[in-house]
């Protein structure tokens, strides 16, 4: 508020006219530069003038440093090494914390230095990095000599299932199969052949159903298992 009023300052003073530019500067005048020596005293060491030309000058032989003779820097936090991210301390800018972007986000320093941006689904990064990396699909295709012969033993599994089940229902009353377990075998029957099935789902490009279809192996082989252990109490 005050400076914008500032800004619109135009008044005349011994025999000088003062006014500001937009940005606050004056447009004529003439300045001095001082600095606070180490016995309290104000040392002008330069100065600023404005008419007919800018000219700018400081003496930098009178200003004394303390207490080594160096320039102090006027910084709060140093900068953040790469893959950080600035969590600003304080009400100043200047003053920040430093933060590794965890997995699956990255930083760019050049837009929002403040913040870490969260990758694409299709994307992943490591903790500390600029930028995200497209995810590599790696599957077994169907085509593969070891996919095949897997496949080959799977429809085996499944034919030999098959037949055991043709061959149940056929002696289906006779002691034998009943003692089996009866209609508790086709249930197992079929169990045994969907989990063979299951088999087909783990090569060819991943699919959101083919991961479904996966676990469905754990749920049949859950079953058989169960009633294996009933089976034997």
């Amino acid at each position: 508020m005050v400076l914008a009023e500032l800004k619109k300052s135009n008044f005349t003073l011994l025999n000088q006219h003062i006014q500001f530019d937009e940005n606050g500067d004056p447009t004529f005048g003439s300045y001095s530069i001082v600095f606070w020596n180490q016995g309290g005293d104000a040392e002008e060491i330069g100065s600023y003038r404005f008419h007919p030309s800018v000219h700018f000058f400081i003496n930098n032989t009178k200003i004394q440093w303390n207490p080594i003779g160096e320039v102090p820097t006027s910084l709060c936090s140093p900068e953040c090494d790469v893959g950080f991210a600035k969590e600003q301390d304080g009400i100043h800018k200047c003053c920040f914390n430093c933060e590794i972007c965890p997995d699956g986000t990255y930083i760019n320093s050049t837009e929002d230095p403040y913040t870490c941006v969260s990758c694409k689904e299709t994307e992943w990064s490591a903790a500390g990095s600029t930028s995200c990396t497209l995810r590599v699909v790696e599957y077994i295709p169907f085509t593969d000599s070891g996919a095949i012969l897997i496949m080959v033993g799977a429809w085996a599994l499944v034919g030999l299932t098959l037949a055991m089940s043709v061959l149940f229902a056929i002696n289906y009353n006779t002691p034998v199969v009943r003692s089996a377990g009866g209609p508790m075998c086709f249930l197992i029957f079929g169990c045994l052949s969907l989990c063979s099935l299951s088999v087909f789902f783990y090569f060819g490009k991943p699919t959101t159903s083919f991961c479904i279809l996966r676990n469905t192996q754990e749920y049949f082989q859950g079953l058989i298992q169960n009633y294996t252990k009933t089976m034997s109490q």
